[in-house]
């Protein structure tokens, strides 16, 4: 799960789902706490996404995530939906690995 969120190749292949492609070229992060990250150049970032991995043993990892910041409660909902099927692309790819 770490990979999946600090390494921009992996980022760019589940950002996004199925639906649509990121170019491993605009995929730039500092994964560092308090760092940032975009996946398009020049965009600035206006939400705070906060996600906190726990390694619960077994091969098992917890993702707690978070996003806040300027959006309406309409644009969070739909953002909402989007993440969920970025998380079942990471869930494939991780299927991929075991």
């Amino acid at each position: 799960m770490w990979r999946e969120w600090t390494e921009p190749a992996a980022f760019a292949d589940w950002f996004g789902g199925t639906e649509s492609e990121v170019p491993l070229a605009s995929v730039s992060m500092d994964v560092r706490p308090g760092g940032s990250w975009r996946d398009q150049p020049g965009e600035e970032a206006y939400e705070l996404i906060t996600v906190v991995l726990s390694d619960l043993g077994d091969g098992r990892t917890e993702m707690l995530f978070q996003q806040r910041g300027r959006m309406s409660a309409e644009q969070y909902e739909r953002a909402g939906e989007g993440w969920s099927t970025f998380f079942d692309r990471i869930a494939e790819r991780l299927e991929l690995v075991d």
